[in-house]
This record gives C-alpha cells, sequence and structure tokens, in this order.
C-alpha cells in the first residue's frame, strides 16, 4: 500500500494577484517549492520500491531455470564412455592396489585418490568441454595439489576447517586465473589438507605421485580411447 501524504497548499484569503504583498509572494513560492520536494521524494520512494520489489522477482525466479534437460545420451557414447573409465581407473586402481600398496593395507606411496572418479566422468563422459581438456586436467589437479598441501602445513596448528575451505577455494581462484579450471582439483586440494602426513604421498611428494602421475594415465586413456569413436575428437585443445 502506498502511504498517501496530504500536501499543504498556500492560502490566499481571497485576495487578487496584485493585492498580494512581497512578504506574502515568498511565502507562496518557499510553500510551493516545498510541495514540489515532497511530491519528487514521494516518486523516488515509490520507484525505489518497486525496483525493490523488482529485484527479488527476478532473484526468486531464476531459482525455476530456463531450459529442459538435455535429451539421453546415446548408446554408442555410454560405451565408449564406460569404456575409457573402466579402463582408466582400472589401471590405476591396479598400480595402487596390486603394485603400491602390495602386501599392507599401509601404504609408503599410493596412486588412487577419490578425485580421479570426478576426472573419469569428465574426460571420458564429457570430452568437448573445456574442463576435460588436457590443459585442465593436468594443470587442474598440479596446482590445486600444491595449494591443499601447502594450507595443511600452514594452518595444521591452527584450523584444519579454516586450511580446507581456504585450499578449495583459493585453487578454484587459481585455477579461473590460470584458464585450467577443472572441478576435480578442488576435491584434490580438499584430500591433501585431509591426508594423514605420516605417509611419504600425503606431503609435497604427493603432488607428483599420485596427482600428476594418475593424470597423466588417465589423459594417456583419453587420447585413445575417445578418438577410437567416430563421432569423438580428442582433444578440442591442448594449451
Amino acid at each position: 500500500m502506498e502511504q498517501q501524504q496530504e500536501i499543504e497548499l498556500p492560502t490566499l484569503k481571497n485576495k487578487s494577484i496584485d493585492e498580494i504583498d512581497e512578504n506574502e509572494h515568498q511565502n507562496i513560492s518557499i510553500t510551493i517549492n516545498e510541495n514540489l520536494s515532497t511530491i519528487s521524494n514521494l516518486k523516488t520512494n515509490n520507484n525505489d520500491n518497486d525496483d525493490h520489489d523488482g529485484h527479488f522477482k527476478r532473484y526468486w525466479k531464476k531459482w525455476l531455470g530456463k531450459e529442459r534437460s538435455p535429451k539421453m545420451t546415446s548408446w554408442d557414447e555410454m560405451l565408449f564412455s564406460f569404456l575409457g573409465s573402466v579402463i582408466g581407473i582400472g589401471i590405476v586402481g591396479t598400480l595402487h592396489y596390486h603394485v603400491l600398496i602390495g602386501r599392507g593395507e599401509e601404504a609408503d606411496l599410493q596412486m588412487m585418490i577419490g578425485s580421479f572418479a570426478a576426472t573419469a566422468v569428465i574426460i571420458y563422459a564429457c570430452g568437448t568441454s573445456p574442463l576435460a581438456q588436457p590443459r585442465n586436467l593436468l594443470l587442474g589437479h598440479f596446482v590445486s595439489a600444491i595449494i591443499g598441501v601447502s594450507l595443511r602445513h600452514a594452518l595444521k596448528h591452527v584450523s584444519l576447517a579454516l586450511a580446507s575451505a581456504l585450499a578449495v577455494s583459493i585453487s578454484i581462484v587459481v585455477m579461473q586465473i590460470l584458464k585450467c579450471l577443472h572441478p576435480p582439483g578442488g576435491a584434490t586440494a580438499l584430500i591433501a589438507v585431509m591426508s594423514v602426513t605420516n605417509y611419504r604421498w600425503a606431503n609435497y611428494f604427493f603432488v607428483f605421485m599420485p596427482v600428476t602421475t594418475g593424470a597423466l594415465i588417465m589423459l594417456l586413456v583419453a587420447l585413445v580411447v575417445n578418438n577410437l569413436s567416430p563421432k569423438r575428437s580428442y582433444p578440442i585443445f591442448w594449451w
């Protein structure tokens, strides 16, 4: 509801214009200017209220979305996505469980980290995405691992919760600056903070193994498998 405001009008007391003296003329002018200013302020307030309401309407409207979900991926695309993933994760998993860990559960070295699962989805199922290209895959994991390990060492006696939040957030910004945004990189930074530092792979060696080595293996599989499909061409760009 818009608030109604009464506007005071000057009283001339049945005088003609010629009978108005100078002081009354000044008072009338002041009163008219004040009333005009009041009208202007009312219009401004109404416009501000309209803009305020419109802002919230536009904001909530964004929640509704604009488009329908895309069509289902074709069966041949699913086949090559499956082949790439099973081979890529299979090789990394074999090195992890049967070569590096070997006989014991506590290994000084490892090859498998959780962020490689997200990488598999991107490079084997979304090969045309900028997020899946070699620059993004390798550089995204590499810089995120450095940031994660550095923040763990810097803040381990302060707050690992803060280190976790900063590791992921700084990794996102740095990847954007370097044009190598790769979503699993954020997970790699978080894993670096969460890892137990008693093992060699949990410190800066973590950047090279498992992160960079594992990413290179998965990239090699993507180059081989994705290009077997007549409908695929990988990569779109290298650097």
